[in-house]
């Protein structure tokens, strides 16, 4: 609940700053047209100061056609993005940390999936993949029955095995029961043995390695998390 607290927060202090910059570039410029305005004012009564016919210039009318344009334009981006950003907010404030409810039986079982992502590396020793890494709370998921890694894995060139696993970062402890491995060039989806998830909140990393030093890659990479 206290990281659930912390991106929602994170999220409305994205949102005014969005906000504020659009109508600040707004005010900037309505306030380039006012100039402008005031220009053609001046301009249209000194050559107009030896003629009777007095000349009023629209303020609106001063402003070039693409100054109208931008200014219109940016009144829609404002409307238009308000309600998909407070859309996500409530998202974020409904659902479980990081994870998605995919089904529930008529036992009461029910099936989180918690997503990593994708990635690539190129190394024979286990290295951690870019961006690939999640912190979990297993107290937001009341009784676990188990927890499986699943992980999409393949060798572009098809040389060498490409194995992956999930460190704990927190703990600084491999998940030796999580590793999976596969061969060839061909993206197969893998499954580990149950993974004893630790007790509290705690970041996981994905890492791969591969036999041969070739780019190895996860097209996806997973923790599904049942309950009794």
């Amino acid at each position: 609940m206290e990281k659930l607290k912390w991106i929602v927060i994170v999220t409305l202090i994205v949102v005014v700053l969005n906000l504020g910059l659009l109508y600040w570039i707004y005010y900037q410029l309505k306030q380039e047209v006012e100039t402008n305005t005031r220009r053609s004012q001046a301009q249209t009564q000194v050559d107009t100061a030896d003629e009777p016919k007095v000349v009023t210039v629209s303020a609106l009318g001063s402003c070039p056609t693409n100054c109208t344009d931008q200014i219109n334009q940016l009144k829609k981006v404002v409307t238009a993005i308000t309600p998909g950003v407070i859309r996500e907010v409530v998202q974020v404030i409904t659902q479980p940390a990081a994870a998605s409810l995919v089904s529930s039986t008529s036992t009461g079982i029910k099936e989180y999936y918690v997503d990593f992502g994708s990635g690539s590396v190129d190394s024979t020793d286990w290295v951690d993949v870019p961006g690939l890494s999640k912190y979990i709370n297993s107290n937001n998921y009341g009784d676990i029955s188990s927890v499986i890694f699943e992980a999409s894995i393949r060798i572009p060139t098809g040389n060498g095995k490409v194995s992956a696993r999930i460190y704990n970062m927190t703990d600084k402890t491999a998940i030796l029961s999580s590793e999976v491995s596969s061969e060839g060039s061909t993206s197969i989806l893998k499954q580990s043995s149950a993974i004893p998830l630790a007790v509290g909140n705690k970041l996981y990393q994905v890492q791969m390695k591969n036999t041969m030093e070739f780019d190895t890659r996860v097209d996806s990479a997973r923790f599904k998390i049942n309950l009794k």
